[in-house]
C-alpha cells in the first residue's frame, strides 16, 4: 500500500505504485513536448553517485510506475527523490523533490 501526503511517499517494500504526474508552469499545466524528457530519480542520500531507482516517464501519459521488483530488495528507510523535467532546448527544472519512505514488508 502506497501513502502520499504532501509529496512524501510512504511505500511498503515489493509493493506496486503509479501515478500521475501533473507539471505546473506558470500556473497552467505544462504538458511535455516533444524533445522533452521527464525523469523521477531516487537516492538513499543526494549524494549517491547510483540511483537507487530510475524512470523515465512517458510524454503521452505521464505516469509514474515502480513494479514490485523496483523495491523489493531496497533497505527499509527514508530515500530522497526528485522529478525532473529536461527540456528539448537543455533546461532543467526539478519540480518535485522530498522524502521517499521505504516501509519493511511484513
Amino acid at each position: 500500500m502506497y501513502r502520499i501526503f504532501a509529496q512524501r511517499i510512504s511505500l511498503d517494500q515489493g509493493d506496486s505504485f503509479t501515478t500521475t504526474v501533473t507539471i505546473m508552469k506558470d500556473e497552467e499545466v505544462y504538458e511535455p513536448a516533444s524533445g522533452d524528457t521527464v525523469t523521477f530519480t531516487m537516492k538513499k542520500e543526494y549524494t549517491d553517485d547510483t540511483p537507487a531507482i530510475q524512470k523515465t516517464l512517458s510524454n503521452s501519459d505521464m505516469v509514474l510506475s515502480l513494479d514490485p521488483t523496483d523495491t523489493a530488495t531496497l533497505e527499509p528507510g527514508e530515500y530522497h527523490y526528485g522529478i525532473k523535467i529536461t527540456y528539448a532546448d537543455g533546461s532543467v527544472d526539478t519540480f518535485i523533490k522530498n522524502i521517499f519512505e521505504v516501509l519493511p514488508n511484513v
